[in-house]
């Protein structure tokens, strides 16, 4: 769902035909975000996929959005209408309108929507300022940075995550310190929001303030952790990765071992090697993948005892398979 939404500000035919597989998604929330990413590109290429949605979408409501996004797709292909009007409709209009003004208003880069969005962000029924903060993010206005991050620390649920996605839409560093104070909440999902708004954002102090989030309790938080590790350079990568082939998970031990193979530098050859004799098959074959890959012969009399002592057939042929991409 985050990456649908982050779509929606990236043009192109790539973009357009990946939200397009998007629809396919069973998940609805992922469908939402492809629809109004979709409209939002105001490219023609997507409204066969929307008219498809507004027809056979499992759920009423998104069928309906499926419609109204590809009504909104024709206008943006048309144009914006101008702010004042925008700004009059936000004030006065429906509820439905003033939604649509409100992302309307984002979408204009226009200074003199900050003030009328502002006002909707902080009062009002949770759709409309849902929107104003969604239309924040989009505007790249910075001075909406203070009144954003006063939502996210005094809020709870959607609101706070749409304040946190906005503030990571506007990449001020002066909202890593707030950023990193929600890591102490206790709702998981809002732990998990700041750790990605932080690299989004970025700055010199993220690797170490993410890097609390591999000890977190929750799962998902530390899984956070890692998607998020292609936003650094590469020599900060190494320790949050070293770090994850600890984990309690043997999922997460097998990601971290992945990335680290990708990682050029002997730094990462020891670390892989002392995978091969992790106590998970996955975290093993997926060592013996990556120092293969690496053309790292060390492994070979490492690889040789594991395929000896290991009974299932798929998990010897993997080793088999790494040992003869070794061989001279």
């Amino acid at each position: 769902a985050w990456a649908a939404h982050g779509l929606g500000r990236y043009p192109g035919p790539a973009t357009v035909a990946a939200l397009q597989q998007g629809a396919q998604d069973p998940e609805p929330q992922v469908r939402r975000e492809v629809y109004e990413s979709l409209a939002m590109l105001g490219d023609r290429a997507g409204l066969s996929t929307l008219m498809n949605a507004a027809n056979r979408d499992p759920s009423l409501a998104l069928r309906r959005l499926a419609e109204d996004s590809a009504t909104l797709l024709i206008q943006n292909e048309r144009g914006l209408a101008d702010t004042s009007t925008q700004i009059a409709l936000l004030q006065s209009g429906s509820t439905e309108q003033r939604i649509e003004a409100a992302r309307q208003l984002g979408r204009s880069r226009d200074w003199k929507a900050l003030q009328p969005l502002l006002h909707l962000a902080t009062a009002g029924p949770q759709s409309l300022r849902i929107a104003a903060i969604s239309a924040l993010g989009q505007l790249g206005d910075q001075r909406a940075v203070k009144k954003l991050i006063e939502i996210a620390i005094e809020e709870s649920g959607e609101i706070r995550y749409q304040s946190i996605s906005a503030l990571a839409s506007l990449k001020d560093e002066s909202s890593v310190e707030p950023l990193q104070g929600l890591l102490d909440e206790q709702d998981s999902r809002t732990r998990v929001y700041a750790i990605r708004a932080l690299y989004w954002v970025g700055g010199p102090q993220v690797p170490d303030i993410v890097s609390t989030g591999l000890s977190d309790p929750n799962e998902s938080v530390r899984v956070e952790v890692l998607l998020g590790l292609n936003r650094l350079e590469p020599e900060a990568r190494t320790p949050l990765l070293l770090e994850a082939l600890k984990d309690a998970s043997p999922t997460l031990r097998a990601e971290a071992t992945r990335l680290l193979g990708q990682q050029a530098g002997k730094a990462t050859i020891a670390p892989l090697l002392e995978a091969l004799g992790d106590s998970d098959a996955l975290v093993r074959l997926t060592a013996a993948d990556a120092l293969a890959s690496l053309g790292e012969e060390q492994a070979i009399p490492i690889l040789e005892k594991l395929l000896s002592r290991t009974r299932e057939e798929d998990e010897r042929a993997l080793y088999q398979r790494a040992l003869d991409s070794l061989s001279p």
